[in-house]
């Protein structure tokens, strides 16, 4: 195939990283009480909780939910007004309370792939928080888009996330590889809509549809790219 474009999943690929609740409740319990609304740690879990039952359910049809819906549900059921600034806030105490680190060898990678080829990233994710880590890191700049399945309303597998960073290319899939660490929705969701895949790292989850080729780490993949591009 003649490879004219990369598009690389988030987290687990080129970031691994998670929410400190630790951190978080206290904060955002903090910020509460600068609305009237005193509520404990265990009263702010349960409606957390609750949103993400909600947001479960949205999932399990591939459609995704944005950060701000999900905790303008959270807010509603602890009393507090859910409007445009107090959810730009919580997101800065949520963005605060992020704690992530770049796997080994993403950032020399990223740098390989962006002299040869048109690069996207594509994650499932409700935040804005690949916009904000890859902005920090410098890499933002590296890439022609990212597309996230917050702004698309669409999670991985389904094509149209997949579509959505195509479009963004400029590339057809028979020219495009997608590369990340879930079977099902890197490997597959992209296979369906045409485009090869590369899986990084062992996998997690049963692989139903197998990958064009499986590396060990990020860093093989500019070396597999180059096997897998016609002379």
């Amino acid at each position: 195939m003649r490879i004219r474009a990369v598009t690389l999943d988030f987290g687990g690929t080129i970031v691994e990283g998670s929410v400190n609740k630790g951190l978080f409740i206290p904060r955002l319990r903090e910020l509460l009480t600068e609305y009237g609304v005193e509520a404990s740690g265990g009263k702010v879990r349960k409606a957390i909780s609750e949103a993400f039952t909600y947001l479960n359910e949205v999932r399990e049809r591939l459609r995704e939910m944005r950060f701000e819906d999900f905790y303008s549900i959270v807010l509603r059921k602890l009393g507090a007004p859910a409007t445009e600034d107090v959810l730009e806030r919580v997101f800065d105490v949520y963005s605060r309370s992020f704690e992530w680190r770049l796997i080994p060898g993403a950032v020399e990678t990223v740098l390989e792939l962006h002299s040869r080829y048109r690069l996207a990233v594509v994650s499932n994710t409700m935040s804005r928080m690949p916009v904000v880590i890859l902005e920090e890191t410098g890499l933002s700049r590296l890439f022609d888009a990212i597309i996230l399945s917050r702004d698309v309303g669409w999670r991985k597998p389904h094509p149209n996330i997949f579509n959505k960073a195509l479009e963004a290319l400029g590339v057809p899939g028979n020219h495009a590889v997608h590369v990340g660490d879930s079977p099902e929705s890197d490997v597959a969701g992209a296979k369906f809509v045409g485009m090869a895949a590369v899986l990084v790292g062992k996998p997690t989850e049963p692989v139903d549809s197998p990958p064009d080729v499986h590396v060990e780490s990020i860093s093989e993949v500019p070396r597999v790219l180059e096997e897998l591009q016609d002379p």
